[in-house]
């Protein structure tokens, strides 16, 4: 057997990375020339090393292995050993002890489906730590059906201009329905998470793998065809291609594994705090979470999870991450002017501070996220120590004047140096009373309604409107919001053992 090797191709020395990501050629491919649009393998400008651009805590790997024709032969199906063989060098290179992607090419794809089964089967832990770590398979025109296998042997005869006959390759055809009876029925091979996609144009006048063949028969995952080619379906051309966002969204989603709500404090023994929404168990330890958002949260909405990536465990060595929900939205405030008069006036707010204050962890500014963004109308920038990281949102004013809209699970960033069995954070959404920050949108009193399309004939002078704008921050929003809009405290506390 000829021997296998893995390319580095971005952040594989990394010894804190987020996990690891593997390219898998097929037959007849090469670790780098397979994924290159110019199929060249001495340029980095390919869509590897962009993923390594764009996660830059990822660890990006390409697997070589030499195949030829001969290795068909007989009824031995060279793809089990083939497939033992690779999880050696995974196991060498100490790939499994984090969260681990694959993307596959044709019969790579099987190559990768046959490793984990060979991993399980094993009984090597460390080899099952590789299928417990794989967060998510990528596969391309992967004939995961083997009743459709014709066209496939077709191909190969064409490519490799060779004696080997179609009796010979069909007699694997029982082994790969085998292997897609396993995934399809196997209680963890199962419920891993895959992204499918086939080709849509023949090969040398072949449709190679077509939408049946591709189909691994998992519920939920659905082929996706795309107008390329045996041969192009997996050399991407640019960063903008909705696949390269597709699997690149895949790899980050996949990497955030949601904690689960623990039962309630009979069973488990957790002291109820007061305004307590949420607990939430990491591996045993516990998260508690508290909240107070002003005005409903009608203004400012936030919530803030821990959360840790699928190989994490709290310890003084290992990040635990953070994920943002915000949203933002106008208020209606009533108003009782004199006389008994009442009225009301409508505001949103044009900016403001989300700040962390951290205890027993930092943030440095390489582990957060919106350094410098611009999402949905938002302008957001990251300042701040690591101790009291900050991000600062703005309204685009070419769009709004207020802000306004949602963010939803959204990764803020990761705390490191963690230590100790409790450690907290402290967020609040913070505004200055003033007219940089707040935005009046509407005015209603005796007078009528007062909005920026107010005409001229209102009679009313600008000072005395402004001087109930500035009598409306000062008795109303200065004692209600001086100190925050919304606040959250997250609390790991390690349960005592008594």
């Amino acid at each position: 057997m000829s021997e296998s090797r893995i390319l580095q191709i971005s952040g594989c020395d990394n010894r804190n990375r987020t996990g690891d990501v593997i390219f898998v050629h097929g037959l007849n491919g090469h670790p780098r020339k397979t994924w290159h649009p110019q199929e060249k393998s001495d340029d980095d400008n390919f869509w590897p090393a962009w993923l390594g651009e764009d996660l830059p805590n990822m660890g990006i790997w390409s697997l070589g292995y030499e195949v030829n024709s001969s290795h068909w032969k007989g009824t031995s199906m060279p793809l089990v050993h083939r497939a033992t063989n690779i999880l050696k060098v995974l196991d060498t290179y100490k790939i499994g002890s984090r969260p681990l992607f694959f993307i596959t090419h044709s019969m790579g794809g099987l190559l990768v489906k046959q490793m984990l089964r060979n991993a399980l089967d094993s009984g090597t832990p460390q080899w099952k730590a590789i299928v417990n770590q794989t967060k998510g398979i990528v596969f391309f025109s992967t004939p995961h059906d083997g009743s459709y296998m014709a066209n496939l042997i077709q191909y190969m005869r064409l490519i490799f201009r060779n004696t080997v006959t179609i009796k010979e390759l069909e007699a694997h055809n029982p082994r790969l329905q085998e292997l897609t009876n396993v995934y399809r029925n196997h209680e963890i091979l199962s419920q891993i998470p895959m992204q499918v996609y086939y080709e849509n144009l023949p090969t040398s006048g072949i449709l190679v793998v077509g939408e049946n063949s591709a189909n691994p028969g998992i519920k939920g995952v659905i082929p996706i065809p795309l107008d390329e080619d045996h041969i192009s379906i997996c050399k991407l051309k640019n960063r903008e291609s909705f696949v390269y966002i597709g699997v690149k969204s895949f790899i980050e989603d996949n990497l955030k594994v949601p904690l689960p709500k623990l039962p309630p404090k009979e069973e488990k023994g957790v002291e109820k705090i007061p305004n307590q929404d949420i607990v939430r168990i990491i591996e045993g330890d516990y998260i508690k979470k508290t909240l107070d958002q002003k005005y409903n949260g009608d203004l400012v909405s936030v919530e803030l999870d821990f959360f840790r990536d699928a190989q994490t465990e709290i310890n003084q060595s290992e990040a635990i991450g953070i994920v943002l929900g915000i949203s933002f939205g106008e208020y209606d405030q009533e108003i009782i002017y004199d006389n008994n008069q009442k009225g009301s006036i409508i505001f949103g707010i044009k900016r403001g501070k989300l700040r962390f204050n951290l205890q027993n962890g930092v943030m440095p500014i390489s582990e957060r996220k919106f350094i410098k963004t611009q999402k949905e109308d938002w302008i957001i920038n990251s300042t701040g120590s690591p101790e009291t990281p900050c991000w600062e949102f703005k309204a685009n004013q070419e769009n709004s004047k207020v802000l306004n809209g949602t963010l939803k699970d959204e990764i803020l960033g990761y705390i490191k140096n963690i230590s100790g069995d409790r450690y907290a954070l402290c967020a609040t959404f913070e505004i200055k009373i003033n007219k940089n920050y707040i935005q009046i949108i509407k005015i209603t009193d005796k007078e009528g309604v007062r909005d920026a399309r107010t005409p001229s004939r209102v009679k009313e002078t600008n000072r005395v409107k402004e001087t109930k704008i500035m009598a409306f921050f000062r008795n109303v929003l200065e004692p209600k919001l001086k100190d925050y809009l919304s606040k959250v405290e997250l609390i790991y506390e390690k349960p005592s053992n008594s």
